[in-house]
């Protein structure tokens, strides 16, 4: 390992605490500058009417479904490139980021395939009027087209999250969102491209987003971990590492990505009002669990690290340090939202209804924001010492053994009013929180968190 590289790992092991924020503090920036550009977009969606806001919900589980692969394969990127760095070796960790390029080609060409071909007739089945499913089928194309250099870049991200500099790539996104603001209002109004002018801004910052980050990956100086071009050619070992974390992380995604199409469809049946109010609450959500977001994205970079120098002592004080912050931010955000809801709201509609039903279901959503907190985190913890699966089932738990069922049974078998699904996010929320609670006891606490993370790729794969 370089001396850079010896000198990030001694300070974060000489200063825990302080790790966990180096790594978090910058997605946590990075995070709400892209809030604060949805809120800007989702705004400016709002001008065109209620049937536009409609389709952006009606998107929202399938692009939620690209970004759960992107979530989850770039969540075991991070996880394998710092525990490599925790057991100091630099050479495992270049070859995992470039076979990162290399999937996010593949994966990403397979998601626009997929998108382009089934995407526009699976938005004619998910509830909504005609209009608005046609309206969601524009802007659903330009996404899917423009999925392999958002793989590549977010990949990209994620390694360096990896190493322990979220700083640089919190810093491009930035510089990207600024101009995405600007040719939204281009596409949007002086060009007359409707919600579909939103996507191709989109689109044209991510490819130049990802030029940065490769630029900078494969030239900068003083990188710690530093891609060749020969590092570029995949990795057996690393695929199958990568992917044996990554797999079950984008399972847990789609959980909540096909939850979410189900849980729309049952809004849908309350109107396009609701299913507005349900995508605008959506929006608040996002801003009430942004910083346990940020620090649970940092957390698991930091454990891994802790993971692969076999220092179970960290391990456990940054879990127990960063579950008190994350339950702690999650209740006072989430207070706030609540309390400044009727602004929030009214940024992304003005249509009385929707904000009527929109703050009706954030008054069930702040009593479960600490509780996806808890299960957020130790989500992330256990998928920085190896453990997928266990992220797996915990969300699996929360969506379709409470809160999916008791929602179908409420709308569509006693026809009762919508709360029957905001009760069954709450209940789904407190059995996910029981069960995150028991699993990290028993594989942070009663056994040794560094067992698999100690082991290189090579050994993992054998």
């Amino acid at each position: 390992m370089n001396a850079r590289g010896r000198d990030r790992l001694d300070e974060f092991l000489a200063h825990p605490r302080r790790a966990v924020w180096t790594v978090s503090a910058p997605m946590m920036a990075g995070m709400v500058l892209q809030v604060l550009f949805m809120v800007v977009e989702t705004a400016f969606i709002g001008r065109l009417g209620p049937q536009a806001l409609a389709a952006t919900t009606l998107i929202f589980p399938l692009f939620f479904t690209m970004i759960a692969i992107v979530m989850g394969v770039g969540t075991g990127i991070t996880v394998l490139v710092a525990q490599a760095i925790g057991r100091r070796d630099l050479a495992e960790a270049e070859r995992v980021g470039g076979t990162a390029i290399a999937l996010g080609v593949v994966l990403g060409s397979v998601f626009a395939a997929g998108g382009v071909l089934g995407g526009p007739a699976l938005l004619h089945h998910l509830g909504a009027s005609a209009a608005v499913a046609d309206l969601a089928r524009d802007y659903f194309l330009v996404l899917a087209l423009s999925a392999p250099v958002v793989f590549v870049g977010a990949f990209l991200a994620f390694l360096l999250n990896g190493e322990g500099d979220a700083r640089t790539p919190m810093l491009v996104r930035s510089a990207f969102t600024g101009l995405n603001v600007a040719l939204d209002w281009l596409f949007l109004f002086r060009l007359g491209q409707g919600i579909r002018g939103a996507a191709l801004a989109g689109a044209v910052c991510q490819v130049l987003q990802t030029v940065v980050l490769l630029y900078l990956l494969l030239w900068r100086r003083g990188n710690l971990v530093k891609l060749h071009v020969r590092s570029l050619v995949p990795s057996m070992g690393a695929v199958r590492s990568v992917m044996a974390v990554g797999i079950p992380n984008s399972l847990a995604q789609l959980v909540m990505a096909f939850g979410a199409m189900l849980l729309n469809r049952a809004v849908a049946s309350f109107g396009e009002s609701a299913l507005a109010a349900m995508g605008v609450g959506q929006r608040v959500d996002q801003i009430a669990t942004l910083p346990v977001i940020g620090l649970a994205s940092g957390t698991v970079a930091v454990i891994g690290m802790f993971a692969g120098a076999g220092r179970a002592d960290l391990v456990r004080q940054v879990s127990l340090y960063a579950m008190r912050w994350a339950v702690g931010l999650a209740a006072v955000v989430g207070a706030l939202a609540f309390a400044a809801s009727g602004v929030l709201l009214r940024v992304f509609t003005t249509d009385a209804q929707t904000l009527a039903v929109g703050r009706h279901y954030l008054l069930y959503m702040v009593f479960a924001y600490p509780m996806m907190a808890s299960t957020m985190l130790g989500a992330r913890i256990l998928l920085g010492l190896g453990y997928p699966n266990l992220s797996l089932g915990i969300v699996s738990l929360r969506l379709f053994a409470l809160a999916v069922p008791i929602a179908y049974v409420s709308v569509f078998v006693f026809h009762g009013p919508i709360d029957g699904i905001w009760w069954g996010l709450l209940l789904g929320s407190a059995a996910s929180t029981v069960a995150a609670a028991a699993l990290l006891r028993l594989m942070v606490w009663t056994r040794d968190p560094t067992a698999r993370a100690t082991r290189s790729v090579s050994e993992a794969a054998a």
